[in-house]
Formats: C-alpha cells, structure tokens, sequence
C-alpha cells in the first residue's frame, strides 16, 4: 500500500472542496492518505510519503501567490531530498501558485513533471478531471516504488 499526504491552504474556500475531492477520489484499495492544513503540517510528513499533494489558494491581493500558511514548509524544503516520491500540485485563482511551488521543490528531486500540475480556475471543480490527474499520478507513484 502506498502513502498519500495532502497539504493544503486555505482551510476554507475552493482548495478545501478539491481536498475533498481527491479524498473521494483516491483510490483506497493502493492508498493510505493523511491530509492537513499547512499551518499543521511539518517536513515529516511529506518525507512519509510516496505521493505528495500540496493545494495553495492565493493570500490575497499583493500578498503572495502560496499561501502564507506554507511559509515554514517552504523554507524547510530547502536541503531536502525526496527523490523517490512523486509530487502533485493544485491550485486556485492564480497560476504563479503553481509555478512557485515546482520552485520550492526544484532541488529536492521529487517526481513533478508538467502534468503533476493542476488548476482549477474559479469554482469549476471538475471530479472527472480531478480523478484523471489522480491516476496520472498514481501511475508515476507505482512506476517509481516498483520499479
């Protein structure tokens, strides 16, 4: 069986229902999964993983494009080596969201390819396509653990 952990922020908002989301989605039968805010969450739970979910909504105007619940993780992931596990990323209302996050974890050699990352715009959560992302990285997820 494999490990998810999702980590996300906000706590309320678009983020949460995809959390939501992926907790229905998620296969059940491959994966145990974990899921915390950011503000509760530290770097062992991440290191526990084989898959990574991280979901970030903007703070607000000017104030950042991750939420500022991440800060600590994201300072943290400096120096990190995840190499081994897989790396999936969502997003709400800006995709520098995105783009920042695949920045934090650039050095850390964790699996995230293009298509580990997922916006959703507005609230047009889309299930189907949330569960197409989700076996996308499944199948990275076993591919790396099984060889």
């Amino acid at each position: 069986m494999y490990h998810c952990t999702v980590i996300y922020a906000p706590a309320q908002g678009e983020i949460s229902k995809i959390v939501d989301t992926v907790k229905e989605s998620l296969d059940k039968r491959k994966y145990s999964i974990s899921v915390k805010e950011a503000a509760h969450a530290s770097i062992p739970d991440i290191a526990a993983a084989d898959l990574i979910l991280l979901g970030s909504g903007p703070q607000g105007e000017g104030q950042g494009s991750i939420h500022s619940d991440f800060s600590e993780i994201i300072r943290a992931l400096k120096g990190v080596n995840l190499a081994g596990r897989v790396a999936g990323i969502f997003a709400t209302e800006s995709e520098k969201t995105l783009a920042d996050f695949k920045n934090a974890l650039k050095d850390s050699d964790v699996t995230l390819n293009k298509e580990n990352l997922f916006f959703v715009e507005g609230n047009k959560i889309d299930k189907k396509l949330i569960k197409k992302w989700l076996n996308r990285l499944s199948a990275q997820v076993e591919e790396k653990v099984d060889g």
